[in-house]
């Protein structure tokens, strides 16, 4: 045994390399990773601690004989994905009608499979033609427009746990786009509105209401704006008019601006014609319809007049609707105590008459 341990040496080789790694019990490389040990010389373990890539390759195991024995294995190092962000796109802006390549780049072992798909889940159209996802370190888009636009995802995946990702934004710019679901749009007086306004744009555009005049509209009492964002470059716009009057009949503007550009669309609001209720001073008085005014004769914005001369009774307008008013006074409006003294008066008038008469018949 003791011959055997000199003479009969066991030798580890990373052939590969053509590095002699140990001899015997002793390590010869210059690596702390690496640990030789047997089993009463009968059994030689080569060790190696925290694998790496470069520690692949075909190891051999030679025994100092004549003639020389040896047994040959081999070392597959594999490698999770690991995307390299310094090689691979980040978030990209381009303008609509480009041509536009994303690029992914991964290392692991075996070599991984770059996929491409959209976070979404819509399909990728590529040359007229839809898919829902595609292969290879390159996404080629020729000719980008607007429904390109999204966050796509670059997968690299070689079998080996964890597969990892990574999510680019593709933006697209172009000036903004304005269209309106109706152009024209009726409502009676007192009543509210609302008007709407859709809009698409990339970057993103500021947007503002305006009335005949270039008067921009602000949010207070009377109106209210609100901007809702649908998608990345779709959006709504709002505007409520409270109480109608007749004063708030006419052209209202919707505006959007981006550094590419501006558009503007116009909603035209008109009267429908009817009744509403509108408070005048005391009393309850009811506005006719702008139209029904002017059809008429009568002034804009005018209350149609009392003709009946005398309480209680109706009016009627020339459009043979039926009106009715409370009664006033030369001040302006009634006096009730008044009323209630004359009836008062009226009944010791009568009260007197009886006493006379009764004295007549005692006679």
């Amino acid at each position: 045994m003791f011959l055997l341990s000199i003479y009969n040496q066991v030798a580890w080789i990373h052939t590969d390399r053509s590095t002699l790694l140990t001899l015997a019990n002793r390590v010869i490389t210059r690596n702390s990773r690496y640990q030789v040990y047997h089993n009463s010389h009968r059994t030689w373990w080569l060790r190696i601690k925290n694998v790496r890539m470069r520690d692949r390759g075909q190891y051999m195991c030679q025994i100092n004989t004549s003639p020389m024995k040896n047994q040959v294995g081999y070392i597959k190092v594999v490698v999770p994905p690991q995307i390299d962000e310094a090689l691979t796109s980040k978030d990209t802006e381009v303008r609509e009608g480009e041509d536009i390549s994303l690029k992914c780049i991964a290392s692991g072992s075996p070599e991984p499979k770059i996929t491409w798909r959209r976070e979404d889940e819509q399909a990728i159209s590529l040359g007229g033609n839809k898919v829902h996802s595609m292969n290879g370190s390159y996404l080629n888009i020729n000719k980008v427009s607007r429904l390109h636009m999204g966050a796509y995802l670059c997968i690299a995946v070689n079998g080996i746990p964890p597969a990892v990702s990574k999510r680019i934004f593709l933006g697209v710019n172009f000036s903004p786009m304005i269209w309106m679901p109706n152009q024209l749009i009726g409502a009676p007086l007192a009543t509210d509105v609302v008007l709407d306004c859709n809009l698409e744009a990339h970057p993103i555009a500021v947007t503002y209401w305006m009335r005949e005049g270039g008067v921009i509209i602000i949010s207070n009492s009377k109106y209210e704006t609100v901007d809702i964002s649908q998608e990345n470059y779709k959006g709504q716009l709002h505007l409520t008019i409270r109480d109608l009057e007749p004063q708030d009949y006419g052209s209202y503007t919707c505006v959007a601006k981006n550094s590419l550009g501006e558009t503007e669309g116009t909603i035209r609001l008109y009267e429908i014609p009817g009744l509403g209720p509108f408070t005048h001073g005391n009393s309850r008085a009811e506005y006719p319809a702008k139209s029904e005014k002017l059809r008429n004769g009568y002034a804009e914005n005018s209350l149609i007049e009392n003709t009946g001369g005398k309480e209680g009774r109706g009016s009627k307008d020339m459009s043979g609707s039926l009106h009715t008013y409370p009664k006033e006074s030369k001040s302006g409006t009634e006096s009730s105590s008044t009323r209630l003294e004359d009836i008062q008066a009226l009944r010791v008038t009568s009260l007197m008459g009886v006493c006379f008469l009764t004295r007549l018949a005692l006679g």
